[in-house]
Parts: C-alpha cells; sequence; structure tokens
C-alpha cells in the first residue's frame, strides 16, 4: 500500500461524479449519505482497485494472461458490484505512488511505477461487509450455496478469528466460542445469562464478527516477521522465497514453514531482505467497514468506533468507513481534537488515550447527495463540517419551534 491512494468516479452506478478533484483516500476516511446513493459502491470499487495493485505489484499477478475489463467485471462481481454499473460513460481514476489504473470506454489502462516498488507496503484488506449479522445467524454458512464472495471471505477470517482469540469482550457482553460444539455463545454480565449468538439481538450479532475479526488481523500484523510469512497464502510464500537469493536462507525459511520450529532463524539477516517482505507480506492493515453503528444504541456506536480506530492504528494502516450516523462523525471529530490539543497545549483527557489521537490531515469526509460526493472537512473549523453532522436533528427542531410559534 502507498499512503498515497485517490480514486475518480464518474457515471458508476449512482455515482454521477466525485467532483473535479479525486478522492483522497487517507488513514481515516468517512462517507456518509442517504441508503442507496452510492457509499458502498465507492468503497466496494476502492477495495478492488487496491487489491489489484496489491496483486500486481507483490506478485506480478495476471502476467500469465492479459488483464483486460472482462477480469474487471469478475473482480467487481466477488464484491458483489453489478456488471451493468460499468457502461462506456463510465471513468473511474485509481492512482497511487504505486500505479495508476483507469477504466474509460469501458478500456482498461494500468501503469506501475517499477522504480517505486521497494517503498510499496503489502496491505491486508479487509471488507467488513453490511451483512455480517448473517454470519451470526447462519452459524454453518459453509452449507449455504449463492453468497457472494465477500460474504464468503470474510466468513473464512471470522471462522480464524474465532478460532484463534476464541473469547472477547464488549461493553457488558462477552463473547465465547465453544470449539467442541462449534458455536458462538453470548454471555451477559449483569445476568450471567448465556445465549447462542443466532438468538441475540440484531445490535450483538453485528458487533461481535466486526470485533473479532478487527482484533485478529490487528494483533496478526504485530507478530514477528516469520509468524506473519507463515501465515502468508502458498502463492505469495512461493514468490518471497524466490525473490530471496541465498540458498541457505531459502532452506531455513522453508523448514521454519513446514515445521513450525525455529531452527537456525538466527542465522538470517531478515532484515536484509525487508523490501522485499514488506513488498509480499502483509504488513500493514485496511479496514473498509461498512456501517460500524449497525443496529446500535448511539453508546455502543462510539465504542466500536473506538475498537476499531485503535485496531488500525498503525503507522501505515488505514479505516475506511460508510455511515448514516451522526454520532460516528462526531466521535471521530473528538478524536481529531484530542491530537490537536494534545500538540497545542500539552492537553489530554482520560477519556480519548493516544492510540485513537487522530490528525485532521489524515481525516478524509465526504456526503454523497443525488449521485454527487461533496468533501465535508472544515479546514478553518479543524474537523468535520458540523452542518453536515446532523442535518435532520435541525429540520426536527425547525417542526418542533414551528408548533410554538
Amino acid at each position: 500500500m502507498s499512503n498515497y491512494q485517490k480514486i475518480k468516479i464518474e457515471n458508476f452506478g449512482p455515482i454521477i461524479s466525485t467532483g473535479e478533484k479525486p478522492l483522497d483516500i487517507k488513514r481515516c476516511t468517512v462517507f456518509i449519505g442517504d441508503q442507496g446513493t452510492g457509499k458502498s459502491t465507492i468503497v466496494k470499487l476502492f477495495s478492488t482497485l487496491t487489491w489489484l495493485e496489491k496483486a500486481i505489484v507483490a506478485k506480478k499477478a495476471f502476467e500469465d494472461k492479459k488483464l483486460n475489463i472482462t477480469e474487471i467485471k469478475k473482480l467487481f462481481s466477488q464484491q458483489n458490484i453489478p456488471e451493468t454499473y460499468l457502461t462506456n460513460e463510465t471513468l473511474i481514476k485509481y492512482e497511487s505512488d504505486i500505479i495508476d489504473i483507469k477504466i474509460k470506454n469501458n478500456q482498461l489502462h494500468i501503469s506501475v511505477h517499477e522504480y517505486q516498488n521497494k517503498e510499496y507496503i503489502c496491505p491486508k484488506i479487509q471488507y467488513v461487509p453490511s451483512e455480517r449479522n448473517l454470519l451470526s445467524i447462519a452459524e454453518k454458512l459453509t452449507n449455504v450455496s449463492g453468497l457472494p464472495e465477500m460474504i464468503v471471505l470474510f466468513n473464512s477470517e471470522f471462522n480464524n478469528s474465532k478460532q484463534e482469540i476464541g473469547k472477547i469482550k464488549f461493553q457488558n457482553f462477552s463473547f465465547s466460542y465453544d470449539k467442541k460444539s462449534d458455536t458462538n455463545y453470548v454471555m451477559t454480565k449483569g445476568t450471567k445469562s448465556k445465549v447462542k449468538l443466532k438468538q441475540a439481538s440484531s445490535g450483538i450479532q453485528s458487533i461481535f464478527p466486526l470485533l473479532f475479526v478487527s482484533k485478529y488481523i490487528s494483533n496478526l500484523l504485530k507478530q514477528n516477521v516469520y509468524k506473519r510469512i507463515k501465515m502468508t497464502d502458498p502463492t505469495r510464500r512461493q514468490f518471497l522465497i524466490e525473490s530471496i537469493d541465498n540458498n541457505n536462507d531459502q532452506s531455513i525459511i522453508n523448514n521454519y514453514i513446514s515445521s513450525g520450529i525455529e531452527i537456525n532463524l538466527d542465522k538470517i539477516d531478515i532484515y536484509s531482505y525487508e523490501d522485499i517482505i514488506k513488498r509480499i507480506v502483509n504488513s500493514c492493515f485496511i479496514e473498509i467497514v461498512e456501517e460500524p453503528e449497525q443496529n446500535l444504541f448511539p453508546i455502543s456506536q462510539v465504542e466500536v468506533l473506538k475498537s476499531i480506530v485503535e485496531d488500525t492504528n498503525g503507522e501505515n494502516d488505514k479505516l475506511i468507513m460508510t455511515t448514516h450516523s451522526p454520532y460516528i462523525l462526531s466521535q471521530i471529530n473528538n478524536y481529531i481534537f484530542a491530537k490537536s490539543q494534545n500538540d497545542l497545549k500539552n492537553v489530554s483527557i482520560k477519556e480519548i488515550p493516544s492510540s485513537l489521537y487522530v490528525d485532521y490531515n489524515d481525516v478524509s469526509a465526504y456526503k454523497i447527495v443525488d449521485g454527487y460526493v461533496n468533501d465535508i472537512m472544515d479546514k478553518e473549523y479543524g474537523g468535520i463540517d458540523v452542518n453536515e453532522i446532523d442535518e435532520c436533528s435541525r429540520n426536527i427542531t425547525k417542526v418542533f419551534d414551528k408548533l410554538f410559534t
């Protein structure tokens, strides 16, 4: 992943235009708007193109066949993006330090900046769909046919996270996974009542797949480099081994991957391969979350945001969200202001630890209205424009005032 990532979209599904300037996908990027306005379309497209960048740069993907618009449509299909969204009027431009991807007139153009490959940091890209409740209801999701690929992939990570973490707490609830019965449980702290996750409230069913997968990946990326190599998919591992020019080092790493025994690892100068490893092995986290507030009370919305911001606070991590919630935007502003107040006056409060600080320059916020995407960051205010945060409440207040005038 490169820190510089921008995307411009015209006439793609519900999106008419993202404006003259491309969307700037920063460390924390949030899209707000009415349902059906295209928030998910934008983040699914970004996820697809970021994955394509990763595949091309990290393992020379698609060298054995010509990558064309037909292959792109297949990738879109995996993200549940309708094929009909792509027309002759569509323009898509993805730009980064590493690669330029352009779709125009139903033609695909890709330009890789080879000389900068060494600066690429391979991201773990995790898309968290709004349909995640399905994972809580249908415990044997592998038996369900016809599911979008993104649901299948998220379910796989959810299963991995349950096996690895086993138990996680959120507010007054704790989630546990029983391996013997392959069953998910939720316990309420006050009552000590224990129910199956599929019998819990919709909010609880939404929370735990998100928190489990987010924490699991965040923890995984904090592991030492050898453990991350071992957990890399076989194709990438093979490409990594082939990229190491020392036969003895190749053999030692291969033995560790196959056995898990750390014999002779201390004989390798692993830092001499740092550029290769960062390009091939997952070394940072791009988490894309649809509606983190889904089915949750406002206080719980804020707590979920806190958790996923902490999970993506690595130097090169990114958190991209879609939301309908003014509370999510307001809390992001709190994280921005906590950082600025600490920088200016060395002021801090216990409610917002430094792990939640977000720099104003690392935040993008966009509102989608009638197919057009508008930047709602307020440079003078130093945060997300407060006039855009809760327009509905202001309208309700106006109606209320009219009743008594």
